[in-house]
């Protein structure tokens, strides 16, 4: 049951991160940002 719901968090993050960026525009550099993003708070 543990794995279900971490798999079901993990498409819920990559709906959003998706989402953020085509709301974003430039793919690119949005995606660059959201992988600082989530290292910085991965290390925090």
């Amino acid at each position: 049951m543990r794995g279900v719901s971490f798999v079901f968090s993990f498409i819920v993050i990559w709906y959003l991160v998706n989402f953020h960026l085509l709301k974003l525009g430039s793919s690119e550099v949005g995606f660059f940002r959201k992988i600082k993003y989530v290292q910085s708070f991965a290390i925090a």
